[in-house]
Order: structure tokens, then sequence, then C-alpha cells
């Protein structure tokens, strides 16, 4: 893994891992990806447990390629994250 000055880090599988992200930020990331809409609806789900996202509940924001995968923050779901991010 390594990390830049802005705190990003960026796995051996290209992954993107922010690890704190202000809420600005987070909505600048969700509107790039075009889900910004869609998650103040609550239509996205966590990618592990399934459970809606909210501004509340959202624990991480990961890139896998293309994609823009969200878990809450479950304990469960965070660790899954960072396992697979180590």
């Amino acid at each position: 893994m390594r990390s830049d000055a802005e705190g990003l880090v960026m796995t051996a599988t290209g992954s993107l891992v922010l690890p704190v992200a202000r809420d600005r930020d987070l909505r600048l990331i969700l509107e790039d990806y075009g889900l910004l809409e869609q998650f103040e609806a609550g239509e996205i789900l966590c990618d592990h447990c399934g459970s809606q996202l909210s501004w509340d509940n959202l624990g991480a924001v990961v890139t896998s390629g293309e994609k823009l995968k969200l878990y809450c923050d479950l304990p469960d779901c965070i660790e899954q994250v960072s396992t697979k991010t180590d």
C-alpha cells in the first residue's frame, strides 16, 4: 500500500481507500460516480450486508476498478473492507 499527502491509500490491487473524508468530499465522489441522487434517496445498499446506506451509517467507500463500493459502519462490514484492502 502507498499513501499520498492527502491521506488517500492505494492498495497493491489498485483499490483506493479513503480513511477519513469530509462530507463535501464524499458528496463529490458519489456525484462523480453518478450515485449521489440514489444515495440520498436511500437506494444504495451496503456491498457486504445489504443494509440501506445513509449519511449516518456510511462506514467505507472503496473503489474497485471502475466501480465504487460502499459499506455501512457495522463492525463486520468494516472488517470485510479492511481484510480486502490489506
